[in-house]
C-alpha cells in the first residue's frame, strides 16, 4: 500500500505540475498575443500619426500660400485705396477750382447786369436831357448861362456812360 499510496503521490504531482506547465504555458501564450496585440495597435497608431503629421504639414504649407495669398491681396488693395484716395482729393481740388471759376464767373455775370441797369438808365437820362436841351433850345428862350449848364450836365452824362461801358468792357476781359 505504500507502494500504491506513493505512486498515486507521484502521480498527483506529476499532474499538478503537468497542470501548471500547461497553465504556465497558457499564461505565456495568452500574453505574448496581448504583447503581439499592443505592437499592432502600437504600429497602427505610429503609422496614423505619421500620416497626422504629413497631413498638418500639408494644411500648414497651405495655410501659409493661403496667408501670402491674402496678405499680398492685402497690400494690393491699399495700394488701390491709396491710389484712390490721391485720385480722389485730386478730383475735389478739380471741383473745388470749377467751383471757384463758377463763382467768380457768375459774380462777374451779376456786376455785368448790374452795369448794363446802369448803363440803360444813364443812356435814358441823357436823351431825356438831350430832348429836354433841344426842346428850350427850339423854343429860343435859353441864355448862354442855361445853354452851358445843360451842355455841361449832357458831357457829365455822356462820361459817365462811357465810364460805365468802360467798366463792362474791363469785366469781360476776366
Amino acid at each position: 500500500m505504500k507502494r500504491l499510496t506513493s505512486c498515486v503521490f507521484f502521480l498527483f504531482t506529476f499532474c499538478i505540475s503537468l497542470a501548471q506547465e500547461v497553465k504556465t504555458t497558457i499564461v505565456v501564450d495568452s500574453a505574448q498575443v496581448k504583447i503581439e496585440s499592443s505592437k499592432a495597435n502600437i504600429n497602427e497608431k505610429k503609422s496614423q500619426l505619421k500620416s497626422d503629421l504629413q497631413d498638418q504639414k500639408k494644411i500648414s504649407r497651405q495655410q501659409k500660400k493661403n496667408d501670402n495669398r491674402a496678405t499680398d491681396e492685402r497690400r494690393e488693395l491699399a495700394k488701390e485705396q491709396r491710389k484712390l484716395k490721391k485720385e480722389q482729393k485730386r478730383t475735389q481740388k478739380e471741383n473745388r477750382t470749377i467751383s471757384n471759376d463758377n463763382e467768380k464767373r457768375n459774380d462777374s455775370k451779376k456786376r455785368e447786369i448790374k452795369l448794363n441797369q446802369r448803363l440803360m438808365n444813364a443812356n435814358k437820362d441823357l436823351v431825356k436831357l438831350q430832348e429836354k436841351f433841344e426842346k428850350k433850345k427850339n423854343k429860343g428862350n435859353m441864355t448862354a448861362v442855361v445853354n452851358s449848364k445843360f451842355e455841361v450836365k449832357i458831357t457829365k452824362k455822356q462820361l459817365e456812360v462811357r465810364k460805365i461801358e468802360e467798366d463792362i468792357a474791363n469785366l469781360k476781359k476776366y
